[in-house]
């Protein structure tokens, strides 16, 4: 029995298999263009379960400092942001990785800034349960798109509602007490995907 995390060459060959292909023996085989195409569903969906914020992806209230020039950067993997409550009086949108001040049309700001930073993880930074969800969505997603058989689809779109499920109650899970409670819970419940 293996007990290791699912690691992207296993989400690969899952995805290959439900579209009756077989199996590779590492993501590096060159020539070999269904394996590209199914690292690249793969990862486009990873991108839109992320995009969604989960608890295992978001910085809470984050203090972000200007930097010399009074600017704030914002990390490479920002995927959304949103000012907390502490900065709620500010208007600000990401714009070429910077923070932005739309209220006064400028990059510079004098003080902190707290923001809800979602960000994109690599798919082995991710928990077991975001991994298999991305990976059974990826696999509908390729199987879709090459061969479109409806039979098939059924199969696995029953087992990829399940992993949405588990992913949801992990992710709840991971969220502190009393967190739906909150305005900010309530917030996630509506940014939630469906």
């Amino acid at each position: 029995m293996n007990t290791s995390p699912l690691t992207e060459l296993d989400a690969v060959n899952i995805i290959l298999r439900n579209d009756g292909e077989a199996p590779v023996a590492s993501l590096d085989e060159s020539g070999f263009s269904e394996a590209a195409d199914a690292a690249a569903a793969l990862e486009e969906v990873s991108r839109t379960v992320q995009d969604g914020g989960w608890a295992f992806n978001t910085d809470y209230s984050r203090k972000m400092l200007p930097d010399v020039s009074q600017e704030i950067v914002l990390p490479d993997t920002t995927l959304w942001i949103r000012p907390t409550y502490v900065s709620a009086n500010l208007s600000v949108v990401e714009r070429g990785r910077k923070l932005y001040d739309l209220s006064n049309n400028t990059y510079e700001f004098k003080q902190a800034v707290y923001l809800d930073i979602c960000q994109m993880l690599d798919f082995t930074e991710l928990p077991s349960s975001a991994r298999y969800y991305i990976t059974l969505r990826a696999a509908r997603l390729y199987q879709a798109r090459s061969t479109g058989s409806p039979r098939q689809n059924s199969f696995t779109e029953i087992d990829e509602m399940r992993a949405q499920a588990s992913l949801k109650k992990a992710d709840n899970r991971a969220r502190p007490r009393g967190h739906f409670r909150t305005a900010r819970g309530r917030r996630d419940i509506l940014r939630r995907p469906i």
